[in-house]
């Protein structure tokens, strides 16, 4: 059985026989579990309320979801196949440890850069949401722009 990974640092994409991986090939620690792979295809299965959240959760006695109010107010979660796309044949290059060894530079300077200046707490969310996007260059694009709209400040 085959399992589809993503590094968060270089974003390669890679299978492996084994369901939890604890390192990438570039060191990076942090790998993103994408599912299995059936076929040509990656599946997951996740928890997912039955309805929209807002039924779900609710604490009002109104209900105009599909459920009729049967889930109204439960909480409930139901597991969910989720089929996350294409499985790509991708061979692990020395350009995908470049990629992750410059990304984790530019990343723990601007990580240092907010620890050292005085930044408020937007800062600081700004550059969260640049490390969580999932592209790469878009993402070192970001980085960088960060780091020179911020590096002017101090």
């Amino acid at each position: 059985m085959l399992y589809y990974h993503k590094c968060s640092d270089c974003l390669t994409a890679f299978s492996s026989t084994e369901r939890h991986i604890d390192e990438c090939d570039c060191a990076c620690t942090k790998i993103v579990f994408m599912g299995q792979v059936k076929g040509d295809v990656y599946v997951n299965t996740v928890n997912r309320p039955p309805c929209d959240g807002r039924c779900t959760e609710a604490c009002g006695p109104h209900c105009d979801c599909i459920c009729g109010g049967a889930n109204h107010g439960t909480g409930r979660l139901v597991s969910t196949v989720v089929v996350g796309g294409k499985v790509k044949a991708i061979d692990f290059s020395e350009e995908d440890l470049l990629r992750a060894y410059k990304y984790r530079e530019l990343r723990n300077y601007a990580q240092k850069m907010c620890e050292d200046g005085n930044f408020i707490w937007s800062t600081r969310r700004e550059l969260d949401k640049i490390i969580g996007m999932r592209v790469y260059e878009p993402r070192l694009r970001a980085l960088v722009d960060f780091i020179v709209k911020y590096k002017k400040r101090t």
